[in-house]
């Protein structure tokens, strides 16, 4: 049987379909996160512009439910015990606000009650209620609430 590059690139479309669509429970990956597009438009003077992103209906569905998510401490106040803090997919030095990363990688967290979470630079994993919050200009558009070390 001849295999052609069509075939091949359709079989890896259902691949990636699949494990996109699998996980939509509390064990939900960075992967899922950045099913985000943004577009470049010219604005009425002329200068080119990103517009507002397009987020996947998976994103949408995932609003109020618990995910799990490992990732890197992006400390709001200092290496310390910290109870609000950005979480990352990557290293402190390769993220949203440091790196070259895009926003779909970074996600704000409220930990849970009176816990706090103590600084590492070493990978940890986040569990908590994931809030979608698309329209504020002002934060970040992934919320983590009463969040848990895991």
């Amino acid at each position: 049987m001849i295999v052609s590059f069509n075939m091949m690139k359709n079989s890896y479309l259902v691949i990636l379909f699949l494990f996109a669509c699998s996980g939509l429970s509390a064990q939900s990956t960075w992967g899922q996160l950045s099913l985000i597009r943004f577009e470049m438009q010219e604005d009425p003077y002329g200068e080119m512009q990103y517009t507002p992103g397009k987020f996947s209906e998976m994103i949408q569905k995932l609003d109020g439910t618990e995910i799990e998510l490992p990732g890197f401490i992006v400390p709001l106040e200092g290496k310390k015990k910290q109870k609000q803090l950005f979480f990352s997919l990557y290293p402190y030095a390769n993220c949203f606000f440091c790196g070259n990363a895009g926003p779909e990688t970074v996600i704000e967290v409220q930990m849970d009650a009176d816990e706090y979470l103590e600084y590492t630079d070493q990978q940890i994993s986040l569990s908590g209620i994931f809030k979608f919050i698309p329209g504020n200009i002002d934060s970040v558009m992934f919320k983590l609430e009463q969040a848990k070390l895991v």
